[in-house]
């Protein structure tokens, strides 16, 4: 049987190194891209990608109607998972 030496070692433990640390940079790579992805179709008329207040599911990007509250409006959204209503406050133009 032949010995491996130091410089052998080292140089397998380096590439075994590298090569995880290749891996994990392109998984945190693709992952921030498909996230950045899926988040710019998901938003909301106000302009927000939000969620249920009652279940945490993402809430469609139309509202059901809106609500006018003295001088605050705001955006109504049913969650189509728990059919309950979340309000978000409507963000003023100009």
């Amino acid at each position: 049987m032949s010995e491996l030496d130091e410089q052998t070692i080292r140089l397998v433990v380096l590439v075994i190194f590298g090569a995880t640390t290749l891996l994990l940079l392109v998984a945190c790579l693709l992952f921030l891209v498909r996230g950045l992805r899926f988040r710019e179709g998901m938003r909301t008329i106000t302009g927000t990608g939000t969620y249920c207040g009652h279940c945490g599911q993402r809430l469609p990007s139309d509202p059901d109607r809106a609500v006018a509250v003295a001088d605050k409006g705001y955006f109504v959204y049913k969650c189509r998972a728990c059919g309950n209503e979340t309000l978000l406050p409507t963000q003023p133009v100009g």
